[in-house]
Parts: C-alpha cells; sequence; structure tokens
C-alpha cells in the first residue's frame, strides 16, 4: 500500500534548496527526522525574507510556531538533492497555515509533507496580535491568491 501525498489545492511557488550534512544522517543512512524540520526551517528564513526590505528576523517579526505536523513519506539518502517548496494555506486574524514539501529537487520524490500553524504575538505584551495588512497583501500577491 502507497501513501498518498494529499493535494493542499494550490501551487507551491517557492522553492529553496538545502545542503544536506553529514551529520543529517543516522546509523542507518538516512537522515534523521529532526533534520527535515531543520530543512523547512531554512526554508522558512527565505520565505519570509522575500517580503522583506532586509532580512528576517523572526523575534522582530512576531511570528512564533504554535503548531508543526510532519508526515515522513520517504526516506532521504546522502546521494539525494533536496529542496523545500513552501506555501502560504491561509491566513486568519493572527495566524497563518504554512504548508511545507521537503523533495528530492525537480519533485522526483516528495520526503516528508509538512503543515504549520504560526502566530503573529506582540513581543511586549506576549500576546497574539492581528498579522499586518502589509504582510497579509504581498503574501498574497506572491501566491496569486486572496488570503
Amino acid at each position: 500500500m502507497s501513501y498518498q501525498i494529499p493535494n493542499p489545492g494550490f501551487e507551491f511557488r517557492h522553492r529553496t534548496a538545502v545542503q544536506v550534512r553529514f551529520n543529517d544522517f543516522d546509523m542507518f543512512g538516512h537522515a534523521n527526522n529532526g533534520a527535515y524540520l531543520q530543512y523547512c526551517d531554512v526554508a522558512k528564513v527565505a520565505y519570509f525574507t522575500q517580503f522583506l526590505d532586509g532580512p528576517f528576523d523572526p523575534a522582530a517579526a512576531g511570528l512564533v510556531i504554535a503548531s508543526i505536523h510532519c508526515e515522513f513519506i520517504e526516506q532521504i539518502v546522502p546521494s539525494d538533492d533536496v529542496e523545500v517548496l513552501t506555501a502560504v494555506a491561509s491566513i486568519g486574524t493572527s495566524s497563518l497555515v504554512l504548508e511545507q514539501r521537503v523533495v528530492s529537487r525537480g519533485g522526483r520524490k516528495v520526503h516528508a509533507t509538512v503543515r504549520n500553524v504560526m502566530v503573529q504575538f506582540d513581543p511586549a505584551t506576549r500576546t497574539p496580535k492581528p498579522i499586518d495588512d502589509d504582510w497579509r497583501r504581498r503574501i498574497g500577491d506572491f501566491e496569486g491568491r486572496t488570503l
């Protein structure tokens, strides 16, 4: 029985090549589960940086991960050339859902699907705050759909 990868209903427009490292691999010769999430973290920074005039600083942006779910589908081995596809699936009042796919370059194999719920918060009050309208517009323009 093969795993059916869910269709997210939108196109992944952002790709981030990631470097697999010697230390990512365990004694069985495949990437450790934690490496997948590290690859996704690299892609998150690259994704959000494109909407800014400088580097993305998660602390300054006040964007935190409230929930993350990873489905491991196909092992990553040292010969795999890996990239992460990233898209914002939806934006609520103070949160957004970020979908990611860890794939072999060119999408030949899907290694994992990752769903992140991220919350915008005010660092001073440590409470959720509405996502900035400019961010919402920029992300929607990039994704090619209203969020």
